[in-house]
Formats: C-alpha cells, sequence, structure tokens
C-alpha cells in the first residue's frame, strides 16, 4: 500500500507544500531530506490500493503542474 500525503515545514517556507507518494510515511517524515524533520507537518495523508509509488507520483504531477514552484 502506498500513501499520498501533504507536508510543510520550516524547510518548504509559508504557503508551500510537498505533495507526494512513499511507501512509508514515518521514515519520510523523519528523514533528513525535509531538512528540518521536528518541523515537519503532515497535513493530510491518503493510503491508496497501489505499490506503485511512481506511477501515483507520476499522476500527481501531471494533476498539479501548474502549481509547481520552478527552482531555475
Amino acid at each position: 500500500m502506498s500513501v499520498i500525503y501533504i507536508l510543510n515545514g520550516k524547510l518548504f517556507g509559508k504557503d508551500i507544500y510537498e505533495i507526494d507518494c512513499t511507501n512509508n510515511i514515518n521514515d519520510r517524515i523523519s528523514s533528513d531530506i525535509t531538512g528540518f524533520p521536528s518541523d515537519n507537518n503532515v497535513l493530510c495523508s491518503f493510503n491508496i490500493e497501489t505499490l506503485d509509488v511512481e506511477y501515483c507520483r507520476t499522476k500527481l504531477k501531471i494533476s498539479l503542474e501548474k502549481f509547481v514552484l520552478n527552482h531555475t
């Protein structure tokens, strides 16, 4: 089972969110990749009936591409 989540925290800044998929939400939240693990907030998460995280990530990116910040 995969999890789609919405996360915000110190690393992202005000009104900026990470929306992504993972197989283990607890590992993702506490990872150093998020910058400040103790300051992260999971706003919501949804269990989905698939093990294919990359498929979910691709669908999310396509659906939300007009909202993505360009970091270039």
